[in-house]
């Protein structure tokens, strides 16, 4: 895996930090997005792989777990990547009290490759920006 990939699915987790993302990780209404996108097994594996790195702890674990299913979601459902993701940022926004950081996220998009387009649609859902 390139390692600016991987370096930008951490940018991500960064940017998603003001929205308290590690009780986001932890809550009902992410599982409930790991349920409707069948995606639950994926997260476990890269949990108990996170869990079991002895240099990892706190809240390291968790960004740990989020870049590698990031990165794993991009590698497997590349093409549905966008789609994925709105409805991440859409769950997110509607758990958190905070608003999305849209125009870092939209950098980060840019940054994987996605073109404009794809990137509108991502944010034109039912996110609160």
């Amino acid at each position: 895996m390139p390692d600016s990939t991987k370096t930008l699915m951490g940018g991500i987790y960064t940017h998603l930090r003001s929205l308290d993302i590690e009780d986001y990780l932890a809550s009902g209404q992410f599982s409930l997005f790991l349920k409707n996108q069948d995606l639950e097994d994926a997260w476990k594996q890269f949990l108990v792989e996170s869990e079991d790195r002895p240099d990892l702890y706190g809240n390291d674990v968790g960004k740990n777990t989020f870049t590698l299913f990031l990165l794993h979601v991009f590698h497997r459902h590349h093409e549905e990547f966008p789609v994925i993701m709105g409805d991440f940022f859409c769950s997110i926004s509607k758990w958190s009290s905070h608003l999305l950081p849209v125009v870092k996220l939209k950098r980060d998009l840019q940054n994987l490759g996605y073109s404009d387009s794809d990137i509108d649609a991502i944010f034109l859902g039912n996110v609160s920006t």
